[in-house]
């Protein structure tokens, strides 16, 4: 799998597993409830850098079909055309042991994920050694309340990151 291909993948998995992302744990209270990807249901929009093309990502977090289910439907398009670069959907299920789930995307990727909540944010591993490997990392500023997303791609070298950047919450249409 070539470099942009695998970036674009990694980028929209990890989209995907922001879904499950960063609930901030209220400080003063290290026991409040449990933190869940509630609290990145909506829509989301920021421009990026689609690798290498100036992009728009936007992803949207809906309650799944069940309470223990949330998804992920993430976009990326190029800032000038509006032409799609990539997509993706993600499932995500919240369990007392973590968050595991699957990816799937324009490029027919279907990856597994699995991840965990670490210090107020959603930490999300995908893919398997047969194919390509990823992690994304999702989480809510609650002053800003802007959804930042960090993506890396597990290559021969190490974990490279290709992804950084925060979301602002989409405008409501009516």
């Amino acid at each position: 799998m070539n470099k942009t291909r695998l970036g674009i993948a990694a980028a929209a998995f990890i989209a995907v597993l922001s879904a499950g992302a960063a609930l901030a744990q209220d400080e003063t209270d290290a026991s409040s409830e449990a933190l869940t990807p509630a609290v990145f249901l909506g829509s989301w929009e920021a421009d990026c850098d689609a690798f290498g093309t100036p992009g728009r990502c936007e992803t949207e977090w809906t309650q799944g079909l069940d309470a223990s289910l949330y998804e992920q439907h993430y976009r990326v398009t190029a800032r000038d055309s509006g032409a799609l670069i990539f997509a993706g959907h993600g499932v995500y299920r919240v369990t007392e042991d973590g968050v595991d789930g699957y990816w799937s995307d324009s490029q027919g990727a279907i990856h597994a994920l699995y991840g965990e909540w670490r210090d107020g944010a959603l930490v999300i591993d995908w893919g398997a050694p047969s194919t390509s490997r990823g992690r994304s990392s999702y989480g809510v500023d609650p002053e800003s309340d802007a959804l930042h997303q960090i993506d890396w791609a597990l290559t021969d070298d190490g974990w490279r990151q290709f992804m950084d950047f925060s979301y602002a919450r989409a405008a409501e249409t009516e």
